[in-house]
């Protein structure tokens, strides 16, 4: 399980909340890999950004 914390609010957020994860989940169907998040989205404030 990979998490980080938010630059935005400080709400820790884990790997489903990465946007390659949120834009192709549907497709794949499954959680990322460390190597293909490339940014992340706080489900708590919205903000956004680069991992």
């Amino acid at each position: 399980m990979i998490t980080t914390t938010c630059d935005g609010c400080g709400a820790v957020v884990r790997e489903e909340h990465c946007r390659m994860h949120r834009e192709r989940e549907t497709f794949w169907g499954a959680p990322c890999s460390y190597t293909v998040i490339d940014a992340y989205v706080c489900p708590a404030c919205g903000y956004e950004w680069e991992a």
